[in-house]
């Protein structure tokens, strides 16, 4: 029972790393093309 609970919490805590991994790089990307496109100019 125990076990299974930790888990389930490891499998979540993975899935929110991933996705806090991928909003960082997109993040990243739209800032830096945003900077791109106002320095270009």
């Amino acid at each position: 029972m125990i076990q299974q609970s930790f888990t389930i919490i490891a499998e979540g805590g993975m899935i929110n790393f991933l996705l806090m991994t991928v909003g960082v790089g997109l993040f990243g990307t739209f800032t830096a093309y945003l900077t791109l496109q106002f320095v270009g100019r």
